[in-house]
């Protein structure tokens, strides 16, 4: 008996399925149009804050090398 309601159930939704495929792709396309959307924003907020994280840890060694530099033509001047 189960095999039955199962082969009716899946006969029915066959029957229906022209007409819920396009209620379906109405609903699900803004939802992926969305998605995708908050996923190209969330790529370049991450590759911005990559540049912005390159450039100060550039900053910070560039400043201590200019230091040390700074540190050993004291020593030799003095």
């Amino acid at each position: 008996m189960k095999s039955l309601d199962r082969w009716l159930a899946g006969a029915a939704l066959l029957a229906a399925a022209p007409t819920l495929f396009p209620v379906a792709v109405k609903t699900v396309k803004p939802l992926a149009q969305w998605a995708n959307h908050r996923m190209k924003a969330a790529g370049r907020q991450t590759q911005s804050t990559w540049y912005w994280l390159k450039e100060e840890v550039e900053d910070i060694v560039a400043e201590a090398q200019f230091e040390r530099m700074k540190n050993r033509m004291e020593k030799e001047l003095f």
